[in-house]
């Protein structure tokens, strides 16, 4: 594979037209798919649909989907134990400094809130609610699995008319989307929207070598008292999340709707 192109870096439409030269169309966002589904069917480009995941299992095929796809003739490719090491590492940092406290995921953050539930779930970390106004098909299987697993986590619609009534607030959060804080009146928000920027291990591992020095900092001078001696960093705790989520839209399909109170269900 020689060249790699993106709409980006294209000034002119003459230019543009050099993405018709392509061999194969990566699609991270789900509306490029239907684009994507045009170039195919015109142009007999295929494509390859890997949404943002930030579970390292789920990473881990994407890699290896990827591979196949490009270079389905050759072996083994790249070694990814150090860069999962890593990633396994800014993880335990993140749950122990962010610790027992509630958090909230909506769709404003990222394209899978279930799929990011499901893996913060299943690295330790109290997720409290998830707020979709639906689900998206390859969102589905993880919005079963939190409700078969962990039917102690809300889920609802953040448009549902009963979300005005303000009666599911969760100050004490940390929210990720501005939806659940506004809803939540969360005091902690995490700056994540449409999962900007991140794709496989490469977030985690560049974050954690070039943030620390601004952690470090973070930490000396946000650090709060709560409930007289107690001591809580909690800008440490934002920014530890941000650490493991930077690693780790709609689709043109029919979507599944969600219910504003998981009960319900």
């Amino acid at each position: 594979m020689e060249t790699v192109r993106h709409i980006s870096q294209y000034q002119t439409f003459d230019s543009y037209q050099e993405m018709a030269k392509s061999r194969y169309n990566l699609v991270l966002f789900a509306p490029g798919r239907q684009a994507a589904a045009q170039m195919e069917e015109r142009l007999q480009i295929p494509s390859l649909f890997l949404p943002v995941t930030y579970d390292l299992e789920e990473i881990e095929e994407n890699y290896r989907l990827l591979k196949e796809t490009l270079f389905p003739k050759c072996g083994e490719l790249f070694d990814f134990s150090p860069w999962i090491r890593r990633a396994r590492e800014a993880i335990d940092e993140a749950r122990k400094a962010v610790g027992d406290l509630p958090i909230i995921i909506d769709a404003s953050a990222t394209a899978q809130p279930f799929g990011m539930a499901k893996a913060l779930l299943t690295y330790g970390f109290h997720v409290a609610r998830v707020e979709a106004q639906d689900c998206m098909p390859f969102d589905r299987t993880h919005m079963e699995w939190i409700l078969r697993e962990h039917p102690e986590v809300e889920v609802f619609q953040p448009e549902h008319h009963r979300a005005v009534l303000f009666d599911r607030r969760m100050e004490n959060s940390l929210a990720l989307g501005v939806e659940g804080a506004y809803l939540a009146d969360s005091k902690h928000t995490a700056d994540l929207f449409n999962d900007g920027g991140m794709f496989g291990y490469d977030g985690v591992i560049r974050v954690h070598a070039h943030d620390v020095r601004e952690l470090r900092v973070l930490a000396e001078h946000a650090v709060l008292a709560v409930h007289g001696d107690e001591e809580a960093r909690l800008g440490q705790r934002e920014q530890h999340l941000l650490l493991l989520l930077r690693g780790v839209a709609r689709d043109v399909e029919v979507c599944v709707p969600v219910v504003y109170d998981l009960g319900a269900l």
